[in-house]
């Protein structure tokens, strides 16, 4: 059960990476690129919580 966790973060990591690098970076808002792997290994953190 654990690989499964760690392979599914893994894999929503480099899909946000591959999203942010090649989408979201040609959006040309004013001022800021959107932060879409920070929200990634925020929400992981907060799903998986403290582990021993």
């Amino acid at each position: 059960m654990r690989l499964n966790r760690t392979l599914l973060a893994t894999l929503l990591v480099v899909v946000a990476l591959v999203v942010q690098v090649c989408v979201l970076a040609r959006l040309h808002l004013p001022g800021a690129v959107p932060d879409l792997l920070l929200l990634v290994v925020v929400s992981l953190a907060l799903v998986y919580g403290h582990v021993a």
